[in-house]
């Protein structure tokens, strides 16, 4: 059922917690707090802003972004290229994407902060600690699985370190 409801809210999960309002706040009714979380443990993709056809080709700020998306995919192209050459391939990352995934959401459910700062990158594990802190004042225990197969894995932008 809750997996269910996660579709229709495009991938996030609203949780709320009640928590202590500072003295003053709470002589003028307390404050209520909604938090929101986003449900994914990796650093997400944004994709640029789509312009208008016109904005493109006919000014000067269309044209420097067209010159900025060419790099970006020119840049991805190269990436995935010495990828290649190194005898990477796009399936056998996508299959350790997915270990990964299925590790990394384990480590979480069990509350293991320490092997989750490994795996993941600063940002994100900022996010996982609050995510724990905020579940483990709600519920004492959890359960987790992971129901195969994975949700098709694309490759949308390749970046060298």
């Amino acid at each position: 059922m809750a997996a269910e409801l996660l579709i229709f809210s495009n991938g996030k999960r609203f949780a709320t917690t009640g928590v202590q309002a500072p003295a003053q706040a709470q002589k003028m009714g307390g404050i209520k707090v909604a938090l929101l979380s986003p449900g994914f443990i990796y650093e997400p993709y944004a994709p640029r802003e789509p312009i208008p056809f016109w904005k493109r080709w006919f000014t000067r700020s269309g044209w420097k972004r067209t010159k900025d998306d060419i790099i970006l995919e020119l840049k991805s192209a190269y990436a995935i290229n010495k990828l290649r050459k190194s005898g990477c391939s796009k399936n056998k990352f996508y299959t350790e994407a997915a270990q990964l995934y299925k590790e990394i959401n384990t480590m979480i459910a069990n509350g293991d902060k320490t092997s989750v700062r490994k795996a993941v990158t600063e940002n994100m594990f900022s996010e996982i600690k609050n995510e724990i802190r905020i579940r483990e004042s709600m519920w004492n225990r959890i359960y987790w699985e992971m129901v195969e197969p994975v949700v098709k894995i694309r490759t949308l932008r390749a970046r060298l370190c």
